[in-house]
Parts: C-alpha cells; structure tokens; sequence
C-alpha cells in the first residue's frame, strides 16, 4: 500500500469510526438510560411513571398519577461488551473493558398543564479494543467514544387524557480512534438537534406513546498523528455528517390490576448515512474519494411486562430484536454489529415518602454474522458476540 493510500485510508477510517460508535442505533448507542426501562427491555414509551420520562417520553410528565411538583432520579449502567471475529486460519476477540454509563434527570410542575424536564444521559460511551495483531489492525485497533446529551423539555397538557411535549437537545461528543498507521486520532464536536413526543390515554387500561428525535447534523474535526514514515506532520481533517432521525411507537395494556404489558416500535433511519466526505481543515481540499456507506433503515422491537408484587415491590421482565443496518459490503471492525435478540429482568422498591430504587439486568446476544465481499478482503469472516448491562436508578418524588 503506497503512502498517500496509507494516509487515505487511516483518515477516512477514524472519521468513518466518529460518525458511526456516536450514532448507530444497534451497535453503539445505549438507549438504556433508566433501569426500570431497561429491565423492560426500553419498552416503555407508552409507560413512563418517573423522571427518566425526559428521555423515554416527556409529554408522560403531564399525564402522570399522583399531586407530584418534582420529580428526580439518577443511576448508573456498567457495560461489557464481548466480540469475537473468527477467519480461516485464525480468531480475534476484542478486549474485555467494563463501561460506567451515569445518567441523570430532573421535572418540575409549572402549573396543571405544563412540566418542564431535564435529562443529562450518554447515550454513546462504548469503545472497542483489538490488538495491534489482530486481522484488521490496519482497519482499527482501539476506538474510544464518550458524549454527554443535555436535552430540555417541555410538555403540555391538552386534553385530561392527551399530552405532547417538544425537545431541544445539545450534545458534546468527542472520540480516540487508533489504528495500525495512526498513533492516536482526537476528534470534538458540538451538535443539536430536537425532539417530540406525545402520549394518549385511550382508557383507564389502554395507552398509547409516540417519540421523534431529529436529525443531527455536525461537523466532526479532527487532529491526525500519523506514524508511518513519510506521511509527515500531524493533520488536521474533518467531515460533515448528518446523523439520522428515529422515531417509536409504543402501546401499553393493563391486563389486569397488577399485571401491565407492553409493546413497542423503533425506526431508524439509516439512509441518511449514506455518503462520507474527508477534507483538510486548513486548505478545504478532499482527501481522497468521497467514500459511500449506503446504511439502510430498519426496526427494533420490544416487548415488557410489569407485575405489581405488593404495595412496595414491582417485577419486570422484557425482550427485544434489533436489526443490523450495515452490509456485508460497508462492514468494519470499528463498530462491529449483528442481528440481535435480548431479555431483561429487574425489581423496583417504591415507598409513600416518594423515595424509589430499581435494579435491572439486560442481556443480548449478538447473532453470528458471516461477511462476505467487504471492501477490505481482511474484513471477511464470522462475528458474533454479547452484552451484559446490569444497571440501578435511584428516584424521588414530591
């Protein structure tokens, strides 16, 4: 490979790696921001009854039960990720890394129909980690993203059983991407974007929930250290990308006073990844070709169930699908993905002084994946994989 492939390569990879760890749906992006939702397998945007609603479904704040003004929570998830890429002659698996994901929320009660909202999550904090001896080491090696989302709410209360509430969000995402050719690639970006969501009590037994999230469009910049000989000083490059709206649909059913079941719908559209243009930041000048991604859209789906043990106590239980967006032609080992199947389990502890705890245990299973025909030929192979996600959230309410 000559030099000015090398430098091509590497550059377009890491910035391929920014866009894709801080956005894509199924591979590194951690819906799960609540344990209650997540013990539920995120089925809840049509059942949301704390303040981790500012993420799942703000307009639920002004339709909540209870003479509650404020409502607070805050918890953390730890994440395992565990990925292996088998080849003829040979296997790679990723290097184990526990992940500390904090989140945070808070509402107010401004008068019988409006709720303001708060929610500071990230939503993107995984990385991936392979040896510099592995397959695709000249593809990636390590990627690091972290991203702190602050989204501002309002909701309101048309109807006694109707609600709707608009959304700004402000993200500050930055990455580490390594490669074979690269020492260390450092990218920032600030972006924003808004949301919607409504919710619709059909019956006392019967609801209905709706979120949007918009499209995001940014500019992600970054400082290149090359370490091949000759490839010279560090370079300073970037890429426009517009990340892609999504939107979910749930329902919620009281099946009897103590047993509540839920189901739900997630879209993402991923055909707004489609094209990913490299330019230098001091000249504007494209570095190399623009490179095609053509990710397609898809949905996920979830099922959750709640059963009330007693006045104190609540069980949980869930499962998803969640669909994998890239071809084998655009596959890479940056964010490798599969289809994937996942359930979920938790508790929770609520008492009369508002004071709540709940814990929730989520599993997925990434189904193999067999490559064939990538763009990089050391790309080929079979993927498979799994996630752990034990998380605890705490909450008060008054």
């Amino acid at each position: 490979m000559s030099i000015s492939k090398i430098k091509y390569f590497s550059a377009v990879t890491a910035l391929v790696t920014m866009s894709s760890i801080s956005v894509k749906a199924a591979g590194f992006q951690l819906p799960e921001q609540d344990s209650r939702a997540a013990s539920m397998a995120n089925a809840v945007t049509a059942d949301i009854d704390n303040a981790a609603a500012a993420w799942y479904n703000p307009a639920a704040f002004s339709l909540m039960e209870g003479d509650y003004k404020n409502y607070y929570s805050a918890g953390m998830g730890i994440v395992q990720l565990e990925i292996k890429h088998e080849y003829d002659g040979g296997e790679d698996k990723m290097n184990k890394k526990l992940h500390y994901l904090p989140y945070g929320f808070a509402a107010r009660k401004l008068s019988d129909r409006f709720f303001l909202s708060l929610g500071v999550t990230a939503p993107y904090g995984l990385s991936s980690d392979w040896k510099s001896t592995s397959r695709t080491a000249a593809v990636a090696t390590y990627s690091e993203i972290k991203d702190i989302n602050y989204n501002l709410n309002l909701s309101y209360k048309i109807l006694d059983n109707l609600a709707v509430a608009v959304g700004f969000d402000f993200v500050h995402l930055t990455a580490e991407l390594d490669n074979y050719y690269v020492d260390m690639v450092d990218g920032e970006d600030y972006a924003f974007g808004y949301n919607a969501a409504m919710l619709y009590k059909a019956t006392d037994r019967l609801s209905f929930g709706a979120t949007y999230r918009s499209r995001v469009k940014s500019t992600l910049k970054a400082d290149a250290k090359w370490n091949v000989s000759g490839i010279g000083s560090d370079s300073g490059i970037q890429a426009d990308l517009t990340l892609p709206d999504n939107f979910q649909f749930g329902a919620s059913y009281k099946v009897s006073p103590k047993l509540k079941v839920n189901a739900e719908l997630g879209w993402t559209n991923w055909t707004t990844y489609d094209v990913l243009k490299v330019t230098y930041r001091s000249t504007g000048a494209t570095l190399g070709t623009p490179q095609i991604n053509n990710w397609e859209a898809g949905w996920a789906y979830k099922l959750g169930t709640e059963y009330t043990l007693n006045k104190n106590w609540k069980l949980r239980a869930g499962a998803l699908y969640d669909y994998n967006p890239v071809t084998d032609e655009y596959y890479g080992t940056r964010v490798p993905d599969s289809e994937r199947v996942g359930g979920s389990i938790g508790a929770g502890y609520s008492n009369d002084k508002g004071v709540s705890v709940d814990f929730s245990f989520l599993y997925e299973n990434m189904l193999k994946h067999t490559v064939k025909g990538a763009n990089n030929a050391a790309i080929d192979g079979d993927y498979s994989g799994q996630i752990f996600f034990p998380s605890v959230t705490f909450g008060y309410k008054f």
